[in-house]
């Protein structure tokens, strides 16, 4: 998974993220998801939570070739950072549950939770201006 966020303010911005996932590999099965959306921290501070609802496209490859497509999907998550430093973080946690709404046999929902570090290349807004 990758992403990257752009936040003009301490509260307020858009996160993009790609998230790959290849399981069963001797059969050929993949799902990736290319999305983007509002992302919303709820309070400033070291801790901080936060909110974001992504859309975009999800594709998958069936077993043994036998197909593949390209969805539309969106998903709504949560997450914690904690701030280290002015330039690093650490992702305690992030989690989405995707809804593949147009998905062939039926509405599909995948879901998962990761956690990770992230770089910032400006420094943060640590509170917000009045």
């Amino acid at each position: 998974m990758a992403f990257i966020d752009v936040h003009p303010t301490w509260r307020y911005g858009l996160e993009g993220e790609a998230r790959l996932l290849r399981m069963n590999t001797s059969e050929g099965v993949t799902e990736s998801t290319y999305l983007a959306g509002p992302h919303i921290y709820i309070r400033p501070g070291r801790l901080r939570p936060y909110v974001k609802i992504l859309a975009g496209a999800g594709r998958i490859t069936f077993p043994f070739g036998y197909g593949q497509g390209t969805y539309f999907a969106y998903a709504p998550g949560v997450g914690v950072d904690y701030l280290v430093n002015d330039r690093w973080s650490l992702r305690l946690i992030d989690a989405e549950y995707q809804q593949w709404p147009q998905f062939t046999f039926g509405t599909l929902h995948p879901y998962g939770a990761s956690a990770g570090i992230v770089f910032r290349i400006n420094k943060v807004d640590h509170y917000a201006r009045r």
